[in-house]
């Protein structure tokens, strides 16, 4: 009998290993928005820079020191991940996100993209 592992559980789907890191596993995906600072006063009760400083804190400082492996995130779904908040322009904050090793196509309307229906 001749066993064969498909990939052989190297890619560890979904988890902070570095080769997933390194050379993505499905889709990259990199997003931003720019909220104005009225509304992070108003609804957050918070300051551009006092997100901009919890993002430095938690999401870059805390990460690295515990030796994460592409997780520099704030609440998101995905193992591996990065999530920058920055003041700009000295009133907005600049928010951006970008994950790589996304399954795409996993669950029900997914498989309509022709990578994942080949």
């Amino acid at each position: 009998m001749d066993v064969i592992g498909i990939s052989g559980e190297f890619l560890l789907h979904n988890k902070p290993a570095a080769v997933n890191w390194i050379e993505g596993q499905g889709k990259s995906v990199a997003f931003e928005a720019v909220i104005r600072g009225e509304i992070v006063n108003k609804v957050l009760k918070t300051s551009v820079f006092v997100l901009g400083e919890l993002n430095m804190l938690t999401n870059l400082t805390v990460y690295a020191v515990a030796g994460s492996l592409g997780g520099f995130k704030l609440k998101t779904r995905r193992a591996q991940c990065i999530t920058m908040m920055e003041a700009t322009n000295g009133k907005d904050i600049h928010n951006s996100v970008t994950t790589l090793s996304i399954e795409v196509g996993t669950v029900r309307e997914g498989t309509q993209f022709p990578s994942i229906s080949a």
